[in-house]
């Protein structure tokens, strides 16, 4: 098994991600359904990972082609636990769910806003990773102007959400210290943080941020009805 994540550390970081997603989701209580709702509308992002390669990576996959199984496995785990984390202090109770329908229609609308600010930014020459962190902030920004009590989502969530995936990408890289190769020259000689690429850093942060906002909008996360 050792030498098999040696050829595919991408895989082990994907699997540890998914050990933890699967916890958040087993952990979730009330908020479970919603929690693994985040997990399933994230994962359709791991389609889009051709977009990175090999202009900012090359990662080696175990099955390769235009995206992998750990990019499906990558997103599906971002998805449950950056929602998971949000929720840690969120004081109120769930309301009704929102029809599946509808949470999908919201979904479908803010990932079409978001890909239209980033391939606008692409086309203007902005690179690919910078393009996602500004799309994700846009989409963040205007869910929070049309929602501002889901603050305490980001809040929480971004910090969180960061530490967590950079110490899974901390301890991939102690694990396997070739993993570093499969990021473009450009990315290691550039900033690091705790010697980790600053661009997975933001992305993280941004991830955190926003995601969680997204969620919340599409599935209508209000807070149940008190009986006075």
């Amino acid at each position: 098994m050792r030498s098999f994540f040696e050829h595919y550390p991408y895989f082990f970081l994907s699997c540890l991600l998914m050990a933890a997603a699967v916890a958040a989701i087993a952990l979730a209580g009330r908020y479970r359904r919603l929690v693994l709702t985040s997990a399933i509308l994230s994962a359709p992002y791991g389609l889009f990972s051709f977009v990175f390669v090999p202009a900012y990576w090359q990662p080696a996959r175990v099955f390769e082609g235009f995206t992998g199984i750990e990019d499906l496995a990558f997103s599906f785990a971002n998805g449950a636990t950056a929602m998971s984390m949000a929720l840690l202090f969120w004081p109120e109770p769930p309301g009704p769910a929102t029809r599946p329908a509808k949470c999908l229609l919201r979904w479908v609308m803010w990932t079409l806003l978001g890909m239209a600010v980033g391939r606008a930014l692409a086309f203007a020459g902005m690179p690919n990773m910078n393009t996602i962190w500004v799309a994700i902030m846009t989409v963040g920004s205007a869910i929070l102007y049309l929602h501002p009590r889901f603050w305490r989502l980001a809040l929480v969530s971004a910090p969180a959400f960061t530490l967590f995936y950079g110490f899974c990408l901390w301890l991939s890289y102690q694990l396997f210290p070739h993993f570093a190769e499969q990021w473009q020259p450009w990315v290691r000689q550039g900033v690091l943080l705790a010697g980790l690429p600053a661009e997975e850093i933001v992305w993280a942060l941004g991830f955190g941020a926003c995601w969680p906002l997204i969620m919340a909008q599409a599935a209508g996360l209000e807070p149940a009805r008190v009986r006075g």
